[in-house]
């Protein structure tokens, strides 16, 4: 998200552009950026996406479309796709991703550090059993100890950096966030930061490209709706209330 802030395509903008980074011409494979231009008579004032390649110079033949039209088509899809099947496989993969993210280089070094230090307080416990030099043993044995404390707390230090959730955390938090109110601006880009890697305009559909492994869609383009540069039923509301 912090990214999305930050991206050129946006920063262009006066006005927040949702799919911004994400939306990517069909033909040509480039970025399309939100842009904005009035009408002849300067009595109206229009917001779309527009083709970089084909802003650049018209070698793509792409044209332009209404932001509201797609950012609304795309948003009640994104919906529509938290399924209870589709929250089952996304809870899973983030557990997965909590855990590989855990095993990573500085936490198996930890671990590695943890159980060496561990057996060889073991040894040396077994050594004092046996009556070798007391003194200098319990004083090994002391600092071996030091050693286990500061070594868990790196662990724990290192751990927090990377939460782990459970299946059933994620499912409810998705399942709850199905309920959200598609007209309010933070949950709709909640949504497509959530769940969008890359959408592609064609001319006749718009694909949509998951973050949830193998997961893509298609939507197709709605001529009438898109002649009008917005969603035919969006002032009607139906589809904009929660399910």
């Amino acid at each position: 998200m912090g990214k999305n802030k930050k991206a050129p395509a946006r920063a262009k903008a006066k006005m927040d552009y949702l799919l911004s980074t994400k939306l990517f011409c069909g033909e040509c494979k480039a970025a399309m950026t939100g842009l904005s231009g009035t009408s002849s008579n300067k009595n109206k004032k229009y917001y779309y996406y527009q083709c970089v390649t084909n802003r650049r110079d018209k070698s793509c033949p792409k044209k332009s479309i209404g932001k509201e039209y797609i950012e609304d088509t795309v948003v009640i899809k994104l919906r529509e796709f938290l399924t209870t099947e589709n929250i089952n496989t996304i809870a899973k993969e983030v557990v997965d991703l909590c855990e590989r993210a855990r095993n990573n280089d500085t936490l198996t070094r930890l671990n590695k550090l943890l159980k060496e230090n561990e057996q060889a307080t073991e040894n040396l416990l077994k050594v004092l059993d046996n009556g070798q030099i007391a003194d200098i043993i319990v004083d090994r044995i002391s600092q071996k100890k030091k050693e286990h404390v500061e070594l868990e707390q790196q662990k724990i230090m290192e751990e927090v950096k990377y939460p782990m959730l459970t299946n059933q955390e994620i499912r409810f938090f998705l399942s709850q966030f199905k309920k959200g109110d598609v007209n309010d601006p933070k949950y709709r880009q909640g949504l497509v930061d959530m769940l969008v890697n890359k959408i592609y305009l064609y001319d006749k559909k718009i694909t949509v490209i998951c973050n949830a492994q193998d997961s893509r869609f298609d939507i197709a383009i709605d001529e009438e709706s898109l002649s009008n540069g917005r969603l035919v039923t969006h002032r009607g509301i139906e589809p904009l209330l929660p399910p």
